[in-house]
């Protein structure tokens, strides 16, 4: 603009100009018009071309949705509230399922870790804790890391929160790593400006309070108006509307301790009523913010309460108290920097013996002196604390190299590093529009890769919905949006296209189905054997390279908020409607559920939908943060890019979108769905004895891998169309198949878990077939047998858990031999040539896994390689003494 005004001369002189050519005559006129009309014309196209491009955001919140979003940030950090602390060693656990059944899973990761960091930094952005808090609560964080095994600096992917023991194999993830860094380099920079220009108290003290009475509000909603205690309502007015000033704060939050007591023992009772956990909540958030006031700022309650013969010491004193009252009490302006306006009031006490001052205004600069004092020591206490924390997390993010995990061909990152095998995995991150992007940008800005990896990075592009989205391996929100918690955003970039071109074409797939969007990585309703929800991505078909994902519609709430960091309106939008889906609401005590199933319905001719009732702590990790960066002007953003390796690199971000986009055409991989475990009626047989007029035939399937098991034992394992378990049709003896023999080494007597092939008398025999496995219980001999037998639904192998139970008096000790002859061939080919079959067959001992392989060597030059392994573990390594083996049949049956 200034640039225009200062040649707004050049229209005025083109003016005068046409005049004088006006009265040469038309001629003239004619000659030089059309160029004093572009001339005059100049500084306007100027102002035009210089205009700010197009905005991409998506609309602002209004004020109804800032208070929406700050509820559900209360719920969410309750996870963090409740389950961190010196029961997890200050780490958090990975996840909590309500049903089928509760259960807390004790297990973290690095990513876990990191985002728990942030989250104690966000919650402090609420006004839901204290510095002091936070500070508290990451110092037992750190201690507990400086404990972990580690490899190479790296913490693995995996550990146990009881032991803190890495779990087995034991791996070194790329992503988690990264993302572990950029919230390290995040919660260095937030200790930095908490210490210098955060504000001790200030009015998000009072917002975090009406945070948690709103939810309060909503748990107590079937109390009408009159029917609320008057401490409710008293709350309700101290912390509505902004105070004007520090003053104000300290007032309100004083005046909050009795209505808050009041509260307390109006909804008293058992924690487990809602109603009595908030307003407990709301007891040690006012208690907390008191406990500030008593440790750091009673000089300002005195400042506030001046003697009435102050203006003894002049105008000055009385300047010098307000300045004071207006200026930032932070840690690092109480400890070291000195607060404005007090200095002049101390020297004032200084001098108090060269000047007559009244004995009320002598006893006031007392007390305010030895508050000062107080203050300082505790402010000094605190900010040694605060360095601490940003040392030790300087020396685990210094240690945490990323260059062993870079592929130097290739110029990009493997998945991870095998640590037993001291291999890089045989997988990569090769997209620019993936989460690994993150890690990517930290690595160059560390200096671990070089610049030219990022350019290495893929950018396929597709086309969906009237747009040219930049392709994703999945199609998930979490690989497009995740960064986005961290990085910035710059208007127009080739990455900003992609992220808003993401959530559209989420929004427009979302709409076919008249479902809410957000579609991700998460849990759905698949359960495992021990009744756990199942994870995996879930995308958007036109934005992935993968295919196979059009039969699954699974919404996630998390991916909705990574959302507001790009259509804020739209995410918001999104939000409150899977808040209340109907009947169904996905808004819970912690936040939001993990996922909605669209896949399967609540019951036969119900309504599609399942409801996945688990909080995983990493989609509520990021679900706070991008609350936090939606109501508080980018926070984590901010303070990433404050860390100046991180602005150093920030070009990489501000890519342009190429001139020309062609969508990528080709061949794709095709990846199998995972089968569903979908439960159904009535398929269950039962029966206590073997001895039936013709077997009983189970069949167990994966798809591609497939068991076939008989009511006495005797069955087969086939693997598409090939044979890996010898089989010989015989209903009489029926006694193919895997076996298990058990033999008494006191007595000597032999028995099988099944009836077959040993078929001695059984005290007590039942067999029991339903839709996901097969089960025998046998008594014989000292003890009792209990066989299940399962194929995997992740991958192919057949599963068989022996469970032995002694029914004697006295302690016994068994030899367990399993037994199997391998075809690994079509059956035709084995019936037809069995003993020319096994001359093809080779077998080899693996003693550091105590496993036997084995496989069929090749006959011609185009015959598939068949590997097949066969190995026995136990829960307790005391179980086994020791394994032996034996793959010689003659050896073993004696023909």
């Amino acid at each position: 603009l200034q640039f225009v005004l200062s040649r707004l001369w050049i229209p005025a002189a083109c003016v005068l100009l046409f005049a004088a050519a006006a009265w040469r005559g038309p001629t003239a006129m004619v000659a030089v018009g059309p160029f004093l009309l572009l001339s005059a014309l100049f500084p306007v196209a100027v102002m035009v071309i210089d205009r700010p491009a197009k905005s991409w955001r998506g609309g602002i919140l209004t004020a109804d949705d800032r208070r929406f979003l700050r509820t559900a940030a209360r719920r969410t950090w309750r996870y963090f509230d409740d389950f961190v602390g010196p029961q997890t060693s200050w780490l958090p656990p990975d996840n909590i399922q309500e049903t089928p059944k509760r259960e807390i899973f004790l297990r973290t990761s690095p990513t876990n870790i990191g985002l728990w960091m942030l989250a104690t930094v966000a919650a402090n952005d609420f006004g839901y804790i204290t510095i002091d808090d936070l500070v508290a609560r990451n110092l037992g964080t750190l201690e507990t890391l400086g404990k972990l095994e580690r490899f190479q600096g790296h913490l693995f992917n995996w550990y146990n929160l009881n032991t803190l023991e890495p779990l087995h194999p034991r791996y070194v993830s790329t992503v988690d790593s990264g993302n572990l860094l950029a919230s390290l380099w995040t919660f260095e920079t937030s200790c930095d400006e908490l210490a210098a220009a955060r504000p001790l108290l200030d009015g998000g003290a009072l917002r975090g309070l009406a945070d948690t009475l709103g939810v309060l509000r909503q748990i107590a909603a079937t109390l009408k108006e009159t029917e609320r205690p008057p401490a409710f309502l008293r709350l309700a007015e101290l912390t509505t509307g902004q105070p004007a000033d520090l003053e104000d704060v300290v007032l309100r939050v004083r005046a909050a301790r009795q209505p808050a007591q009041d509260l307390l023992l109006h909804f008293h009772g058992e924690e487990t009523d809602p109603r009595v956990y908030w307003a407990q909540q709301i007891w040690k958030q006012v208690a907390a913010w008191n406990g500030v006031i008593d440790k750091y700022l009673r000089p300002v309650e005195i400042l506030m309460a001046p003697p009435a013969q102050l203006m003894s010491l002049g105008e000055a004193a009385h300047e010098s108290r307000r300045e004071a009252l207006a200026a930032t009490f932070s840690l690092r302006n109480i400890a070291i920097e000195g607060i404005p306006g007090l200095v002049p009031l101390l020297a004032f006490h200084a001098r108090r013996e060269e000047h007559e001052i009244p004995p009320d205004v002598r006893e006031w600069l007392d007390l305010l002196v030895t508050e000062v004092e107080h203050s300082r020591r505790s402010a000094s206490e605190q900010l040694a604390q605060l360095d601490e924390l940003i040392a030790q997390s300087q020396q685990l993010e210094g240690g945490m190299g990323l260059r062993f995990l870079y592929d130097e061909e290739r110029r990009i990152f493997a998945v991870g590093y095998q640590v037993a095998e001291r291999r890089l995995d045989n997988s990569f991150y090769d997209l620019l529009a993936s989460e690994a992007r993150l890690t990517s940008f930290l690595a160059i800005a560390r200096g671990d890769v070089p610049v030219e990896h990022w350019w290495a990075l893929s950018r396929p592009f597709g086309s969906a919905y009237g747009r040219l989205p930049l392709l994703s391996w999945s199609g998930t929100m979490f690989e497009y949006l995740m960064p986005l918690l961290f990085t910035q955003m710059h208007e127009n970039s080739l990455l900003d296209r992609a992220c808003h071109d993401a959530v559209r074409c989420q929004i427009a797939y979302a709409q076919q189905s008249s479902v809410p969007w957000g579609i991700s990585e998460s849990g759905f309703s698949a359960l495992d054997r021990h009744n756990v929800y199942q994870y995996r991505a879930f995308g958007v078909p036109a934005l992935a390279l993968k295919r196979g994902q059009e039969d699954d519609l699974v919404v996630a709430p998390y991916a909705a908020a990574l959302a507001l960091g790009v259509e804020p309106a739209a995410a918001v939008k999104n939000l409150r409607k899977l808040a209340t889906l109907g009947d169904s609401a996905l808004l819970g005590d912690y936040g939001y559920y993990e996922a909605i199933d669209y896949s399967r319905r609540t019951e036969p001719g119900g309504a599609a939908g399942i409801i996945i009732h688990c909080y995983m702590v990493h989609h509520q990790g990021m679900s706070l943060l991008a609350y936090d960066n939606a109501l508080h002007d980018n926070a984590m953003r901010r303070r990433f890019h404050s860390d100046l390796r991180s602005r150093a690199s920030e070009p990489l971000l501000h890519e342009h979108i190429p001139e020309q986009i062609l969508p990528t055409t080709g061949e794709v991989h095709e990846e199998r769905p995972l089968p569903r475990a979908i439960p159904s009626v009535g398929a269950a047989a039962v029966a206590q004895t073997p001895d039936i007029s013709s077997p009983r035939i189970h069949l167990l399937s994966n798809g591609t891998c497939s068991v076939t098991v008989t009511n006495s034992g005797g069955g087969y394992l086939r693997w598409l169309d090939l044979d890996v378990t010898r089989w010989k049709a015989d209903s009489t003896c029926d006694v193919s198949g895997p076996v298990c023999y058990i033999r008494d080494l006191e007595s000597g007597t032999i028995w099988s878990n099944t009836h077959q092939p040993v078929r001695s008398p059984e005290r007590r025999y039942i067999w029991s077939f339903t839709p996901d496995k097969a089960e025998f219980r046998r008594r014989s001999g000292p003890c009792e047998t209990i066989t299940e037998i399962v194929v995997s639904a992740e991958d192919d192998a057949e599963v068989r858990r022996v469970t032995l139970v002694n029914t004697s008096r006295k302690s016994c000790r068994l030899e367990l031999t399993s037994y199997l002859e391998l075809a690994l061939a079509p059956h035709r080919t084995d019936r037809a040539h069995p003993a020319f079959n096994k001359l093809f067959i080779e077998t080899e001992w693996l003693p550091h896994c105590e496993a036997l392989i084995a496989r069929r060597r090749l006959r011609a030059p185009d015959d598939q390689s068949i590997w097949t392994a066969h190995l026995m573990v136990s829960e307790s390594s005391s179980v086994i003494d020791s394994t032996q083996f034996e793959t010689d049949r003659a050896q073993f049956l004696g023909r």
